[in-house]
Order: structure tokens, then sequence, then C-alpha cells
């Protein structure tokens, strides 16, 4: 069952870019932004449905691991990637990369600091051969919802945000009165790790009833928000 589960996910992913490569090119020219808009859509499908596949270790489809630590660096080329291959197409195109197999992941931000964390699963964007968006799932398995919120605390405790007002707000109430468990019961907010790059943190609900897991994806905001840069600390 979880098999066919992470085979019909990963179907509508290429469905997916396949029917956007169609659209686009009736316009002239491949529109990778466009692409990754609708990819964003088949991320939050992927973290849904292949929660129960966390701590899987079967290579990526997508991306060839080479290493167990990998490296990456938000708003660099592609190139500067270390540990594993970037997919391209038949005609040398990067496409859209999922790194399936249970990793060791860091993430350098433009202003060169790093982030190290653990991740089951991990999918990658790029816009011209720049890396724009990481979408990072740190927990080892399901979790219960204190122990996500947990996960989330700390996370906002190395980026500095667990001081902002409306971050604290929305501890103290998740904290009192913990979300009961639905399909649509996910708790989200969005801040400014540091100029330019976004981070959205979800705890979403598993397939698993009454399971949890957690999502952070960090994206450059310039290719995102359409020339406009986002407020600082602002929550989606």
């Amino acid at each position: 069952m979880e098999v066919d589960r992470y085979v019909d996910v990963t179907r509508m992913a290429k469905a997916c870019r396949r029917e956007s490569d169609g659209r686009a090119r009736t316009n002239g020219r491949v529109s990778e932004r466009k692409i990754l808009r609708e990819l964003g859509t088949m991320r939050a499908i992927y973290v849904v449905m292949l929660a129960p596949l966390l701590g899987c270790t079967e290579t990526s489809r997508y991306s060839t691991v080479l290493d167990h630590n990998i490296r990456i660096a938000l708003e660099k080329p592609i190139e500067q990637s270390e540990g594993f291959t970037w997919p391209e197409s038949a005609d040398g195109q990067p496409e859209f990369a999922a790194i399936e197999q249970q990793h060791v992941l860091t993430v350098q931000f433009p202003s060169g600091r790093l982030w190290t964390t653990q991740s089951q699963l991990t999918f990658l964007s790029q816009d011209d051969r720049i890396l724009t968006e990481v979408v990072v799932t740190p927990l080892r398995k399901t979790a219960t919802f204190i122990d996500a919120l947990s996960h989330l605390r700390n996370t906002a405790e190395i980026f500095d945000v667990n001081q902002d007002e409306l971050y604290v707000q929305k501890m103290s109430e998740w904290s009192e009165k913990p979300p009961v468990w639905d399909p649509f019961a996910t708790k989200s907010f969005r801040f400014e790790v540091e100029p330019g790059i976004n981070l959205f943190a979800e705890i979403r609900p598993s397939t698993e009833g009454g399971r949890w897991i957690v999502s952070y994806s960090f994206t450059v905001a310039k290719y995102f928000t359409q020339g406009q840069p986002p407020k600082t600390r602002q929550r989606g």
C-alpha cells in the first residue's frame, strides 16, 4: 500500500511537470517559474502523502545521492550543490529535485550562515540554474503535535525569532490548546530569517490519525514575490 502511494505521487509530479512544460512551450519558451509555482502544490502533496515513508532509505527517482552529507547554497548556482547529482531533462535542463534518502543537509544562506539538519525528504527548486527554494522534512518519524511544536520552537530559536510578539502568541496558544487532529488542521507561519530569505514552517497532519510532521520551506523571496520584498516577520 505504501509503495503504491509513493508511485502514485511520483507519477502526479511528473505529470504536473509535463503539463506545465507543454503549456509554457506553446508560448515560445519554457517558463521555469511557472513550473515551480505549480510544483509548489505538488510539494504539499508529496509531504502529506509520503509521511508514512519518513525514514525510508530508497534512492530518489529524481536525484542520485552520492553522500549522506549534502550541502546546498540558496541563491547560488546549483552546480555548487554537494553530495548528490541534480536531475536533468533529456535536453540538459535541470529539473525539480527530490532527495528521498535519509541524509544530513547543510543549507548555506546568502549571508554565509550555515544551518545543518537531518532530513528524510528534501525538495529543491531552481530558476535559471540558481537555487531558489529548499523544503526540508526533518523528523525521522511522525510525532505528537507537542513534539512537532518543540522542534519548531527550537528552529525558531536558532534563527532568532523566538522573541517575536506574534510568534510568542502562537506558541502559547498552540501549547495550551493543541489542535485536534484533522486532515486540514495544519498550523503554519512565515518569517524572514535574513534579508531576502523567508522560512515557511508547517506542522501538518500526517496520514496517520493523531500524528504530525514538520516541514520547513526556505525561499529566495525575489523569485516568489513579483518584485515586492516581503515584510519582515510576515506570516502566512
